[in-house]
């Protein structure tokens, strides 16, 4: 059954089964992955040593700006929960 909604779907006829759409799912699917896949092996056998490092560098550098931007956001919510509960003196 599947190789025959295969074969119709190669040859351009409208096949109606479920089976061939869910062939046809998969095929796009799968052929999405490959093409993504392939550009990423692409890009990623393209880079040298030294510019892996510096995309590494990068990438840490802005995990490190987000870090200290989440962490000093909640030092202020802290000292402003902090400064609300005293009472005024």
């Amino acid at each position: 059954m599947m190789i025959a909604a295969a074969l119709a779907i190669a040859a351009g006829r409208h096949v109606h089964s479920e089976a061939a759409r869910n062939l046809l799912d998969t095929a796009e699917h799968t052929t999405r992955q490959m093409a993504i896949g392939g550009a990423g092996v692409t890009v990623l056998g393209g880079l040298a040593v030294s510019e892996w490092m510096m995309l590494f560098g990068a990438v840490l550098g802005v995990a490190t700006f987000l870090l200290n931007w989440r962490y000093q956001h909640l030092n202020y919510k802290l000292k402003q929960e902090s400064l609300a509960s005293k009472p005024n003196q």
